[in-house]
């Protein structure tokens, strides 16, 4: 394999070990899924994150105002790898617990190896 594959096949390891963080609802592993600092680009609105405690996410918010039960990533594919930056781009889909979706949008994520590990670094949302 070259350096740029096995930076594709680390990074969509880490978008996994991230979507079953945030699907487990585990606040801890969703900030241990990230490095820092990480930047969020939504709705016209820059979120940096400097540090895992930063990091804000509310799953019961989440449950209680949306009805959210889970979400899948689909369709994802590699934007740009390098062999220490890869960008994902994907679709996301949101589901209540009925298994019926109510909201999708796209995702680019970016995931960085520091120190041997990856992680996910940034996310730009268009909803």
């Amino acid at each position: 394999m070259t350096e740029t594959s096995n930076a594709t096949t680390a990074a969509r390891a880490s978008l996994d070990t991230f979507i079953a963080a945030f699907n487990g609802r585990d606040l801890a592993a969703v900030r241990a899924s990230c490095h820092y600092p990480h930047v969020l680009v939504s709705g016209g609105r820059v979120v940096v994150a400097n540090s895992g405690e930063e990091l804000r996410l509310d799953f019961d918010d989440l449950v209680a105002s949306e009805g959210w039960d889970h979400s899948t990533f689909d369709d994802i594919e590699v934007v740009d790898a390098a062999p220490s930056m890869v960008a994902l781009a994907f679709n996301y889909t949101r589901y209540h617990a009925d298994g019926t979706s109510y909201r999708t949008g796209r995702a680019h994520y970016i995931f960085t190896s520091q120190d041997g590990r990856w992680g996910r670094q940034g996310q730009l949302l268009f909803n």
